[in-house]
């Protein structure tokens, strides 16, 4: 008889699927270095900035701005879009079978407000994957809310949603999924993006590194600092300088780009078959690009945006969790339907290939 857990089971093959089909870091290999804990040391302190507002008169304080413009408030809702763009080297033969694969940034509802946890996310459709969740198959963007442990799993595309009450109490646990796996930019809490920038603005560790050219009719206000983490054998790590290049709507400050920059262990010649290269070191960037940040006031009206909200004819599967249930799979008859949505798909242009 098997002893694992069977909601283990169910969130870590959830949770793998979610991160095979959601926007992820461009990265092929495992990482060459193991990440200890993260200790921050800024060479220099920021001062504060104060620069005249764009009507002139008005004197502006730039980090009190940027610390406002990402401060968490209770009773509301952070929603946020974002990509992340690993700096790791990609093999060539990954470049060309991933070209055309990049979804659209996905999207996070989370409130603040104490207790259990209740967001929202949406997975956007990934032009070269589908999504196996249980015995259905999402062949376009779902979205997935969580709330008095309770999950709910809605695909438009495919007209289908699934209710999934009675989770254990460790279900509670869980946070939205986001692209980015990384410490650095998380402090270990994987729902808020910009924890380590809330962090280092507080701390005084960002400076502001005055106003950029204007991108695509957007301007921008630039934020740099630095600190140290602890890297290499976790036994016996060393500390390591980190740069952090931190970018802002000029108006709003509210957040368009975080770029962490570092040394890091990679293969000379990423072409070269696993473990056949020589490790070198060599600096990266990581990438977090926003479309949106922004803080909701959570009310009647806007709570509707931490569930979802399915059309009229969805076929609704409603299901009390067991822990003595066996994983589904899909049918021949389910696989079949998602093929016909996944030929219209690519005659339309908005995939690029099947899924399997």
């Amino acid at each position: 008889m098997s002893t694992e857990d069977p909601f283990e089971t169910h969130r870590t093959a959830f949770g793998a699927e979610l991160r095979r089909v959601a926007p992820q870091p461009r990265t092929r290999r495992k990482r060459a270095y193991a990440m200890g804990g993260a200790t921050l040391a800024l060479a220099g302190a920021a001062t504060t900035v104060l620069v005249l507002a764009p009507l002139g008169g008005t004197r502006l304080d730039v980090l009190t701005e940027a610390q406002a413009a990402i401060a968490t408030t209770p009773d509301s809702i952070i929603h946020y879009a974002l990509k992340y763009d690993s700096g790791y080297p990609e093999r060539e033969v990954d470049t060309e079978r991933s070209r055309g694969c990049e979804p659209e940034p996905g999207q996070v509802w989370r409130a603040t407000t104490s207790g259990a946890p209740r967001f929202r996310m949406r997975i956007p459709l990934n032009p070269c994957s589908v999504s196996r969740i249980g015995d259905r198959i999402a062949t376009g963007s779902f979205d997935v809310a969580y709330g008095d442990r309770t999950e709910s799993l809605y695909s438009e595309t495919d007209g289908f949603m699934i209710v999934t009450k009675g989770l254990p109490p460790e279900a509670d646990e869980q946070q939205p999924m986001l692209p980015v796996g990384d410490e650095r930019l998380t402090e270990g809490e994987s729902q808020d993006p910009v924890a380590r920038i809330r962090s280092m603005l507080r701390d005084g560790k960002l400076a502001d590194a005055g106003e950029l050219p204007s991108q695509s009719g957007r301007a921008l206000r630039r934020l740099v600092g630095e600190y140290s983490e602890l890297r290499g054998d976790p036994a016996d790590p060393s500390p390591r300088k980190v740069s952090v290049d931190y970018r802002v709507d000029a108006e709003t400050f509210a957040p368009v780009e975080i770029s962490v920059t570092r040394m890091q262990l990679v293969p000379e010649d990423v072409d070269a078959p696993i473990g056949r290269s020589p490790m070198v070191r060599r600096e990266l960037t990581d990438v977090t690009t926003f479309s949106t940040y922004e803080t909701i006031p959570l009310n009647r009206e806007t709570e509707r945006l931490l569930t979802v909200q399915p059309k009229p004819g969805t076929d609704v599967v409603s299901k009390v969790f067991d822990r003595d249930d066996e994983p589904a799979k899909p049918s021949k008859a389910e696989e079949a339907r998602a093929q016909k949505i996944i030929d219209a798909q690519i005659a339309a242009g908005t995939r690029v290939r099947g899924a399997w």
